[in-house]
């Protein structure tokens, strides 16, 4: 049964959430458990209550599951129990989406369930939280698992920001580049064509093309937007569907500059998370389990298939990583030696710290090269538009 409450945390700040319990008595033990003083509570979700979420779930980013796993590590480290450290954590937490699962794990763990096996309930946690928090559990070293965790997440979410940030500009300039072509076409293009009509002059090709093509615009615009809408409707249907993202993750490790950034982030996730599954103790194949859906290229996903089943036979890793032939050469005879030395954990780092610096100078290339091409690009459509109105005005003065 699900609840609605309004209560006062101990630091006196006011919070509001949902609490599944299975009567109201229960509801208002399981809120005094978490150190809340309850306001009001009751049944149901009061879609009236402002401080509720309204609408979808909000996004669990990779920077709150690095601040979550800094902070409970933080709190395990100082001797506070794993039901107290949670209901602190639900309490300052402010992802709505995390709080609210951090609540249900507190509840779990308060069941006795281990946190470990409440984290499995939830299938939006990422995997590598789940198995590193058991590995943690089994060796009692939790604080230090999360502590790994919390630079894990770090890491990744700075290079995902890197990423975004690099694929900014080239979408804002895209947006601009269409923009002002529609502009040029639909208001500039018509007060020139009006006037060549009226002054009953031979047109050239190009000005002819593009008046037509204004014409269109101007009367079929409602059907453009719509084709737009369509296809990119389509597109995500299909790149949703487990052999579009196939296909396509595939297509993007053949574009020159674009797969080199691709090939080189996926090669920095499979050392880092590889490095800190082996560290936290857990056996290979567990490891390259959680790797693999770190990892977010479908291509890659499948080859890993292959190195998985090789080590399930009882054979090492970096034969079959060379086999696939996926990332670069210097991933593979770093591996071989760590393999062969014992020292995989080492080589692992040591990979993770260069390819973090190779994805930057990466992503520096891939917009030092987009740049000049949009650039030329727009250049080219503007310019096309200038002559195209020009051209009658050299045929007018021509005849003059």
């Amino acid at each position: 049964m699900l609840f609605t409450y309004k209560a006062i945390t101990p630091a006196g700040k006011k919070v509001s959430n949902t609490i599944d319990a299975s009567d109201r008595k229960a509801a208002m033990q399981l809120l005094r458990e978490r150190g809340l003083r309850t306001l009001w509570l009751e049944e149901g979700v009061n879609i009236w209550q402002k401080d509720l979420q309204i609408g979808p779930p909000k996004k669990i980013k990779t920077k709150d599951y690095a601040v979550f796993c800094r902070q409970f590590s933080a709190i395990v480290n100082a001797g506070v129990s794993i039901i107290e450290s949670l209901s602190i954590l639900e309490q300052q937490t402010e992802n709505s989406s995390l709080r609210k699962i951090i609540g249900d794990l507190g509840a779990e763990v308060r069941k006795g369930t281990s946190l470990s096996r409440a984290m499995k309930m939830h299938k939006e946690l990422p995997n590598i939280l789940v198995s590193m928090t058991e590995a943690g559990e089994t060796s009692g070293n939790l604080d230090v698992v999360l502590e790994k965790l919390a630079l894990h997440f770090e890491k990744s979410g700075v290079t995902q920001n890197k990423i975004k940030a690099a694929m900014m500009y080239p979408m804002i300039v895209s947006i601009v580049a269409v923009l002002a072509v529609f502009i040029l076409i639909i208001f500039v293009v018509p007060a020139f064509s009006q006037t060549f009509i009226d002054l009953e002059i031979q047109l050239p090709a190009p000005t002819r093309m593009l008046i037509a093509l204004s014409d269109f615009m101007q009367k079929w615009w409602y059907l453009i937007i719509l084709a737009v809408v369509v296809l990119v409707i389509l597109f995500k249907r299909w790149h949703s569907s487990t052999s579009g993202r196939y296909t396509f993750d595939k297509w993007i490790l053949k574009l020159p500059v674009i797969s080199n950034v691709t090939v080189k982030s996926a090669a920095c996730s499979f050392t880092r998370t590889l490095s800190i599954m082996l560290s936290s103790g857990l056996p290979m194949l567990t490891a390259l389990e959680t790797v693999n859906n770190v990892i977010d290229n479908k291509f890659i996903d499948e080859k890993m298939e292959i190195v998985m089943d090789s080590v399930s036979k009882g054979d090492g890793i970096s034969d079959p990583l060379e086999q696939i032939s996926i990332f670069p050469p210097m991933v593979n005879h770093l591996v071989k030696i760590g393999e062969s030395t014992g020292d995989m954990e080492n080589m692992l780092d040591k990979l993770t710290d260069f390819y973090e610096d190779e994805v930057d100078v990466a992503l520096k290339q891939l917009t030092t090269i987009i740049e000049p091409i949009l650039l030329c690009f727009l250049a080219v459509l503007v310019g096309f538009i200038m002559i195209s109105i020009m051209l009658p005005t050299f045929t007018m003065m021509d005849a003059v």
